[in-house]
């Protein structure tokens, strides 16, 4: 997993994910100008995944 700063998506073999956590029970993006190269999708619930940014891997559903 990697934090890019950049609004353009750079992420070979990897998911541009938004940088999300869940505060006070809702999905709040934790870096506007940021995104994650993340696995997501491949069924682990794997590092900077969780279940706002990639609910199909961390389980849950965004609200």
């Amino acid at each position: 997993m990697r934090l890019q700063h950049s609004r353009r998506c750079v992420c070979p073999d990897l998911t541009p994910i938004a940088s999300m956590a869940r505060v006070e029970g809702a999905c709040v993006t934790t870096a506007p100008d940021a995104h994650l190269c993340a696995k997501c999708g491949d069924g682990a619930c794997d590092a900077g995944e969780n279940d706002c940014n990639c609910p199909g891997d961390c389980g849950g559903s965004r609200p």
